[in-house]
Parts: C-alpha cells; sequence; structure tokens
C-alpha cells in the first residue's frame, strides 16, 4: 500500500479482523476507548474486535496483510 484507502473507514460485524503489517508503517483509528489511536510496524499485528469501527492511514510505503472473516466462515485477505 502506498496510500490510505479512500474510505472514512470500515465496520465487519462477522467477527474480529487482523492486521498484520509485514513492512512499512501504518497508524490505524478505531472506536474503542482502549485503542483510539495505534501506530504499527514492521511484524506487528493488531486485533480489530468485530463490530469496531477502524481505518487503517499508511504513514509510509506499506505491505500490509489484513484478515477479515466473511459471512460463512472464511477469511478473506483484502
Amino acid at each position: 500500500m502506498e496510500h490510505s484507502a479512500p474510505l472514512d473507514g470500515e465496520v465487519h460485524p462477522q467477527g474480529d479482523k487482523i492486521l498484520y503489517v509485514i513492512s512499512g508503517n501504518v497508524k490505524g483509528t478505531g472506536d474503542s476507548a482502549v485503542d483510539t489511536l495505534l501506530e504499527l510496524t514492521a511484524d506487528e499485528f493488531c486485533i480489530v474486535k468485530a463490530g469496531e469501527w477502524h481505518k487503517v492511514n499508511v504513514l509510509e510505503k506499506t505491505q500490509l496483510l489484513p484478515i477479515t472473516p466473511s459471512s460463512n466462515g472464511d477469511h478473506t485477505p483484502v
């Protein structure tokens, strides 16, 4: 990823989302009281709880592996 997504964020009601940074640097925002702002660099990850609004902003060119469950239980990397 070289640019942040053009969306204002997203929500996944089906299950928790895993964000793993392979290389680079991103900043995430969410609506939980604990994790309102989080910066991740290479080899770091976070779990976004099901139903939580979140957005990822690219701070530098990044290889990011997002894993999001679909409604039928499959995991679909985006």
